[in-house]
């Protein structure tokens, strides 16, 4: 396993490895990310983008969890980019966001991905 980092993928919304050119991370895929000086064991997880009104997927339920389980948060996040046509998510025509996270193996906790974090593959 060798010690690689993120980088904003040239798919749009999506995060390669190693380089820009790097594979994209999928869905499902066994990672070690380092966080706080510690590897952690997970997989990379995505919001299901095709789920019928008034229902939730599995992925957005640990996301909206986390997020009701974190309120009130002391800073909220900056939401406003310096290049409104650049975002770290993708937008599709249906209006639904095209974006990935970490679940760590372990207990459930769910880690946010970004460009420079330092991964392994398993």
């Amino acid at each position: 396993m060798s010690e690689e980092k993120l980088f904003a993928s040239t798919n749009p919304g999506n995060y390669s490895i190693g380089s820009v050119y790097g594979p994209d991370l999928v869905e499902g895929q066994a990672l070690k990310i380092f966080l706080g000086g510690h590897w952690f064991s997970g997989r990379v997880r995505r919001p299901h983008t095709t789920v019928a009104a008034g229902s939730s997927s599995a992925g957005e339920d640990e996301v909206q969890e986390a997020s009701e389980e974190s309120f009130p948060a002391s800073d909220p996040p900056a939401w406003t980019a310096e290049n409104p046509e650049r975002s770290f998510a993708s937008q599709s025509t249906s209006g639904s966001v095209d974006s990935c996270y970490f679940v760590v193996d372990e207990d459930g906790s769910i880690c946010g991905l970004c460009a420079g974090m330092l991964v392994k593959t398993q």
